[in-house]
């Protein structure tokens, strides 16, 4: 069997031409890639980076994303519905678009779920990875196993129903990403106001109620707690003596 009679076989095809893609070696590159490979670890902007729990709830009730994808004439950015089952993206896309043409030819694609318009809310997600063709196309109800709960977490969240209703126009893409960066502007604004707070508690202010404590930081709370008792706290003890007169070694503060 050639590759191209492979593309047919699992239903890849061209832009409602019934014909496999002029190049295939993009989908056939992306066949050996593991369905449950992990995202690769975030590295930059750690600190803003929204947890496992939070990200699956931000992407489960967003209901718009953006897709990028590589088209002959440069990038190619489309708005997009979508679901996220925890694991992956799918997007229930047009057949005869000029998306499902450039995915045809290269599989790469970056997908952008955001929101917030304040500064202090923005929130966002952006998964890179390979797309892969799941189910008929175009997608006419034959029943298939894969697709049963993609399609049911799409008739709820757009149709308000169980069971989604096919055109003939569209099929499914899944995206298992290689990579997740996501950001929180409001864990920005937490952290300086900990390090605002942190600054403070060593001229002897007490740690704001309600502020989550710094880790490997002692909290000063309540009127018994004074400087000479902060300097006593263990952080502190590891602080060479400031002052030369200073009969306490390790203290920060008058003895």
């Amino acid at each position: 069997m050639g590759a191209d009679d492979q593309n047919v076989e699992v239903g890849i095809t061209g832009a409602g031409s019934g014909r496999p893609p002029a190049s295939c070696r993009a989908f056939l590159a992306g066949a050996a890639r593991s369905r449950v490979a992990l995202p690769r670890a975030q590295r930059r902007a750690r600190r803003i980076a929204m947890g496992k729990a939070e990200l699956d709830a931000f992407l489960t009730e967003q209901r718009t994303c953006r897709v990028a994808t590589v088209s002959q004439d440069g990038p190619h950015l489309t708005p997009l519905w979508y679901v996220w089952d925890g694991t992956g993206l799918w997007l229930y896309s047009v057949v005869r678009s000029q998306r499902w043409t450039d995915i045809s030819r290269d599989r790469r694609v970056a997908v952008l779920v955001d929101a917030g318009d304040a500064y202090g809310e923005l929130r966002g997600a952006e998964l890179r990875g390979a797309a892969e063709v799941v189910g008929e196309v175009p997608r006419k109800g034959i029943p298939d196993a894969r697709l049963a709960e993609p399609e049911r977490l799409y008739a709820r969240k757009y149709e308000g129903a169980d069971v989604i209703y096919h055109t003939g126009h569209h099929a499914w893409l899944r995206l298992v990403p290689d990579k997740i960066t996501s950001w929180d502007s409001g864990r920005k604004s937490l952290s300086r106001t900990m390090t605002s707070a942190e600054t403070n508690m060593k001229s002897g202010q007490e740690w704001p109620q309600g502020l989550p404590a710094a880790p490997g930081r002692p909290v000063m709370a309540g009127p018994g707690r004074s400087r000479r008792c902060a300097a006593r706290s263990p952080r502190t003890r590891l602080l060479p003596a400031r002052r030369s007169g200073c009969r306490r070694r390790g203290t920060s503060g008058r003895c």
